[in-house]
């Protein structure tokens, strides 16, 4: 696993499911024990958050709930400077062709 794994927050399964942690204390190499949604049945887990088993393909493996992505919306004006279409959001004295409202979500590039 590639993420480290804070035990200090709350932690769900790979898949989304709700994990309830019980001890960081069992015997090695499965110290990590809990419990997955509302399962009475008790899970094991590596220190990183691996889960050793394969059943039927389950993302199992613990990993911390991830944190809310910032959005928001920014105004764009379009503009002709040159003979050539510019976006800006600093307003030019002239040519301004648009106006839009763009949409934006933190880590999403420009591929939408």
């Amino acid at each position: 696993m590639t993420d480290t794994l804070d035990l200090s927050k709350t932690v769900i399964t790979r898949g989304g499911s709700p994990v309830e942690i019980v001890s960081t204390n069992g015997r090695e190499p499965l110290p990590i024990i809990g419990y997955i949604g509302k399962s009475n049945e008790l899970y094991t887990w590596r220190r990183d958050g691996v889960f050793m088993e394969t059943l039927n393909g389950l993302k199992l493996d613990l990993i911390n709930v991830p944190e809310p992505k910032r959005s928001g919306e920014v105004w764009v004006e379009f503009y002709i400077q040159d003979g050539i279409q510019v976006a800006s959001s600093v307003p030019y004295s002239s040519g301004l062709v648009a106006r839009k409202l763009i949409p934006w979500t933190e880590g999403e590039g420009l591929e939408k």
